[in-house]
C-alpha cells in the first residue's frame, strides 16, 4: 500500500543584482540555470528500494497557478533580491503507507529550497517555510571557527550590494556588543561569501608583554550574549522534520 503523497510547491527567485538588473536574454539563462541547480538537488527517486520505494515526481507550474499559492506570502525585500520567476511542485510517495521522510530526503529538499531561493509551500496545508530569509544568528557563531558563512550567506559572488549588507549588519551586531574586532569578507570556496574574523579582539591599550602573558577573552566570548541578523539561508531548514515529514490528513 503506497503512502499518501508529500507534496511542495518550490518557487524560483532571482538572487543577485546581476541577475536581477540583466536583460531580457540573459534572465532567461539565469532562469535557466537557477532551475535546472534546484531541481538537480532533489533527492534521487528508488520505486525499486526494498525499504523504502521512493517515488519523486516533478510538475512546472504555470505563473498564474504559482501566483495563486504566493498570494498571501510576504517576501524579504533587498536590492539584490529580484521577483518569483518560476516554480514547480515536487510530489513524494513511498511504497509502504507508513514510510517516513528520512534525513537524507530531508537534506536534499532543504538544498533545493536554498537554490530556489523563494517560498516553499506545502500544498495540503498552505503551510510556507523561507530558503532565504532573514535570520537571526548566536553572535559568536561569527567567530567560533577560522571564517563564518560557507552554506550560510548566500552564494553571491559578484553582489557589492550582498555584500555591503553582510558588512552592515556585522557592523551592527560590534557597535551593539561594544567589541571591536578585525574581519575580513570574502567569496571562498563554492562561491560562498565569508567572514574570517581575528580570533582575539582590537586591544591597543594593551601593553606588549600584558598581551603576551595575559588572558584575553576571544572575539566569540565576547560576542557571547549578542545576536547577528542578516539575510542568508535558513539553517534550520535542513531540520525541520515537522514541515517536511507531517502527513497529509487521511481519508
Amino acid at each position: 500500500m503506497f503512502s499518501p503523497p508529500r507534496r511542495f510547491i518550490f518557487s524560483l527567485r532571482l538572487t543577485g543584482v546581476s541577475a536581477v538588473t540583466s536583460t531580457a536574454a540573459d534572465r532567461e539563462e539565469w532562469e535557466r540555470e537557477t532551475l535546472w541547480m534546484a531541481e538537480r538537488q532533489l533527492p534521487d527517486s528508488d520505486p525499486d528500494d526494498d525499504e523504502y520505494g521512493l517515488q519523486i515526481r516533478t510538475r512546472r507550474l504555470g505563473l498564474e497557478e504559482l501566483a495563486e499559492h504566493l498570494a498571501p506570502i510576504t517576501l524579504v525585500e533587498a536590492d539584490f533580491l529580484g521577483p518569483v520567476f518560476a516554480g514547480f511542485e515536487v510530489s513524494l510517495t513511498y511504497r509502504y503507507a507508513l514510510a517516513d521522510i528520512n534525513r537524507h530526503v530531508t537534506a536534499a529538499l532543504s538544498r533545493s529550497a536554498w537554490e530556489c531561493g523563494g517560498p516553499v509551500i506545502r500544498v495540503e496545508d498552505g503551510e510556507v517555510r523561507h530558503g532565504i530569509d532573514r535570520v537571526t544568528f548566536p553572535a559568536e557563531v561569527l567567530a567560533e571557527q577560522p571564517c563564518f558563512g560557507e552554506n550560510v550567506l548566500l552564494r553571491l559572488p559578484l553582489c557589492d550590494a550582498y555584500h555591503a549588507h553582510v558588512s552592515a549588519a556585522v557592523h551592527e551586531t560590534l557597535v551593539q556588543s561594544g567589541v571591536k574586532a578585525s574581519y575580513l569578507l570574502s567569496t571562498g570556496r563554492k562561491e560562498h561569501v565569508k567572514l574570517c574574523f581575528d580570533r582575539y579582539p582590537e586591544r591597543p591599550d594593551l601593553s606588549f608583554w600584558r598581551r603576551l602573558f595575559t588572558r584575553e577573552p576571544t572575539v566569540a566570548e565576547l560576542l557571547r550574549g549578542h545576536e547577528f541578523t542578516v539575510i542568508a539561508h535558513d539553517p534550520d531548514l535542513a531540520h525541520d522534520g515537522p514541515f517536511w515529514r507531517s502527513r497529509p490528513p487521511g481519508p
